[in-house]
């Protein structure tokens, strides 16, 4: 069993740009109050909670990857990595792998939320709309 292609090439945009917004949630305040764009340290910041996520569907091996959002394990990623799974892997760090739950899937808005049972995880905190300039 290979890695396939899931998704329709706007659902990988609207993906990478969830993960990237949420990336400069976490880093354009102190970009910003330094006067800086060093994406370097924006992408440093970010990974440690990017995350891989591999699951097991009727048609195979689906590969995506989301963001951990709370030290104790709850994490972001797009519905259609895990739709119809009857397991999910994720990746954390590139070396745990943990079985993840499924707390809320909204296909519609191609949002999901799993589970790790883990604890202390480095997480980004999501951003107000509201509070920026």
């Amino acid at each position: 069993m290979g890695y396939r292609l899931r998704s329709p090439p706007r659902k990988i945009w609207t993906k990478w740009l969830l993960l990237l917004l949420l990336a400069l949630s976490v880093a354009a305040p102190a970009l910003a109050q330094a006067g800086q764009t060093d994406w370097s340290s924006v992408i440093t910041q970010a990974k440690p909670a990017v995350v891989r996520i591999i699951a097991t569907t009727p048609a195979g091996i689906a590969s995506g990857s989301g963001v951990l959002i709370a030290e104790d394990g709850l994490i972001l990623t797009a519905a259609h990595v895990i739709e119809k799974a009857s397991q999910i892997t994720v990746v954390v760090e590139e070396t745990r792998e943990y079985q993840a739950t499924v707390i809320q899937s909204d296909s519609e808005a191609d949002v999901a939320v799993l589970k790790i049972p883990a604890s202390g995880l480095w997480y980004l905190t999501l951003g107000d709309s509201k509070s920026l300039a």
